[in-house]
């Protein structure tokens, strides 16, 4: 009768590794991580430059950079929620990484929002935000197709909104 070797189970430590085996084991890990998370920047980077730009071209202090790199941010985070949810078998939580990130990305639009004299500005630019940020999860979270659907609505949104205010405007103050 062959002895067999005892079968690893779950609750065993791995097999003792090598320096190099690790550095060839983390190089194969790059290779295949790198193309999906460049798609999520990539089309992070797309919804972002698209509300970005209609707030750059109304001329916003949230413009193009800032929600660029709020909708980039928020993806990464979702897509390293992603990886740690794959790490620990399902043993983590991934909303927590988006709740921690809509609070953040909250602080931050209020920071957006100023009164002056009476009146109230900004609210337009922090909504801008938190949707942004809330963009970027979807990406991240794996769902890049439904973030280009709500990207696209968002923009139509502020772009039609801003035209019936400017019209609805110019009718009452003649």
């Amino acid at each position: 009768m062959i002895a067999r070797a005892p079968r690893a189970s779950r609750l065993t430590a791995p097999a003792r590794r090598t320096k190099s085996d690790s550095v060839v084991e983390s190089y194969e890990t790059l290779t295949h991580q790198i193309g999906p998370l460049l798609a999520v920047l990539l089309v992070a980077f797309v919804c972002g430059a698209a509300l970005g730009l209609e707030r750059e071209l109304r001329r916003k202090a949230a413009g193009l950079k800032t929600i660029v790199l709020i909708c980039i941010g928020s993806a990464i985070y979702a897509a390293l929620a992603r990886l740690m949810l794959a790490d620990a078998g399902g043993q983590a939580d991934p909303t927590r990484v988006a709740g921690q990130v809509i609070t953040g990305v909250g602080f931050i639009g209020g920071g957006a929002i100023l009164q002056a004299g009476g009146t109230i500005m900004g609210l337009t630019s922090a909504a801008v935000i938190w949707t942004a940020a809330g963009i970027g999860l979807f990406v991240g979270a794996g769902y890049p197709l439904l973030a280009i659907v709500i990207t696209a609505t968002v923009v139509t949104m502020l772009v039609a909104l801003r035209i019936a205010e400017e019209r609805v405007l110019r009718r009452f103050q003649r």
